[in-house]
């Protein structure tokens, strides 16, 4: 996470939280990288069928439906990432991790030396 970049910027609350949702929150990194699994997942499939179901070509992608694959792997990958988009919020009074994310351990990071 980019916390450390928002660490010594203030930034207004409408800002900041889209900075900490989009950003800091690595929403555009997780649903570029869930959407890439998803392509190689179709493309595996797609493989799979063209070289062992070679007679079977209803289960094969054809021209007409690449483009309703493609759109069905970008918008499961931001389906998959929209609560942490949703959770991800700014807070102007933070001293250390202006991002809070509920479900992190951000703020028990220095206890971790005594347990």
């Amino acid at each position: 996470f980019y916390d450390f970049a928002l660490h010594d910027v203030k930034l207004k609350q409408t800002v900041g939280d889209f900075v900490c949702k989009v950003f800091a929150g690595n929403a555009v990194l997780s649903v570029t990288v869930l959407e890439s699994i998803f392509t190689l997942t179709v493309v595996a499939v797609e493989r799979y069928f063209s070289l062992v179901k070679t007679f079977n070509t209803s289960a094969r992608l054809r021209k007409e439906n690449v483009g309703y694959a493609i759109a069905a792997t970008w918008i499961l990958a931001c389906t998959v990432c929209f609560p942490g988009f949703l959770s991800n919020n700014y807070d102007e009074n933070a001293t250390k991790y202006p991002c809070n994310r509920p479900w992190t351990l951000d703020k028990l990071v220095p206890l971790k030396r005594h347990i």
